[in-house]
């Protein structure tokens, strides 16, 4: 992959300068000439790779997740939730961004009932089928921080 990306950016960097396509050099200054513009490409490549960083995120611990589906109202800050984003824990802060072991990123928009331990969730999943099919569930919790 990256050797298509160097290609690529030898290509553009040919375009866009004023370097003498390869076909019109003599041909013992090919070699030089290409491989100056590969390096350059390659330097250029170096330049735009970036480290993506995981957050940083504090163990809350393991959680009963259960699902609900759409009841047709607001959650508990006032939007309507939304498959992959929305979750209901009455023990952590509204807008509150959690990772879920097996689940993935979410923000707590809602409460749950009233009955529910600190260590409850709700997933949003929106239909009922799929609330079924969920169960309930042990997760590891952590907020993001």
């Amino acid at each position: 992959m990256r050797e298509i990306m160097v290609k690529i950016v030898a290509a553009m960097l040919l375009v866009s300068t004023s370097i003498v396509p390869p076909w019109d050099m003599p041909e013992d200054a090919t070699c030089e000439a290409q491989e100056a513009l590969y390096a350059e490409a390659e330097e250029a490549v170096e330049e735009e790779e970036t480290v993506i960083q995981e957050p940083e995120m504090e163990y809350l611990g393991t959680f009963e997740m259960t699902a609900y589906e759409w009841t047709g109202n607001p959650c508990a800050n006032g939007r309507y939730p939304e498959v992959g984003y929305t979750v209901a824990c009455n023990s952590l802060p509204l807008g509150t961004t959690v990772y879920i072991e097996g689940v993935g990123y979410r923000v707590v928009e809602d409460r749950g009932a009233d009955w529910h331990a600190s260590n409850w969730m709700d997933l949003y999943l929106g239909d009922v089928a799929s609330c079924y099919e969920w169960g309930i569930r042990s997760v590891e919790v952590y907020i993001v921080k």
